[in-house]
């Protein structure tokens, strides 16, 4: 499928992701949290139920969601995956989140799409900035730019 990444919006987009305190546990489980890591998988811990910071990649995935059903999504491969969290992630409750496409690299037989995300609380307050970069496998050889090179 042949793509003008020119056209495809570098505005950030907004959403929600709303989540319970169900969804941390089942996550904390789907990673491998352990007995001794109770506070993750107890949600009437004492102190309060805690949130795997990598949790903001669940929270953060919407923009590239959205790419994913305007093109073929099952040519998509993951590549790399970076949060920066401001605070803690509530146990529950609703993520606004803004994402973007921040860069389009073509390399080839494949496209490299950057994507970045801010998520904030309902009242604004900033809660992580999260990054996602994936392969679009036979979306390359479109002439752009090949990106940097690898340190």
């Amino acid at each position: 499928m042949t793509i003008d990444w020119n056209t495809l919006s570098r505005e950030p987009q907004e959403f929600e992701f709303t989540y319970t305190w169900k969804d941390v546990v089942l996550y904390a489980l789907g990673i491998g949290a352990q007995a001794d890591e109770l506070s993750f998988l107890y949600e009437k811990t004492p102190g309060g139920l805690r949130v795997f910071p990598s949790f903001a990649a669940i929270a953060s995935g919407g923009m590239f969601l959205e790419l994913s059903r305007q093109v073929e999504g099952f040519r998509f491969l993951h590549g790399e995956q970076g949060v920066r969290l401001h605070r803690p992630i509530p146990p529950e409750g609703k993520i606004m989140a803004a994402g973007r496409i921040a860069d389009v690299y073509d390399k080839g037989k494949a496209a490299v799409i950057r994507f970045l995300t801010e998520g904030r609380t309902q009242d604004g307050v900033p809660v992580f900035d999260a990054e996602h970069v994936a392969f679009y496998v036979g979306a390359g050889g479109f002439g752009g730019d090949p990106g940097p090179k690898a340190p």
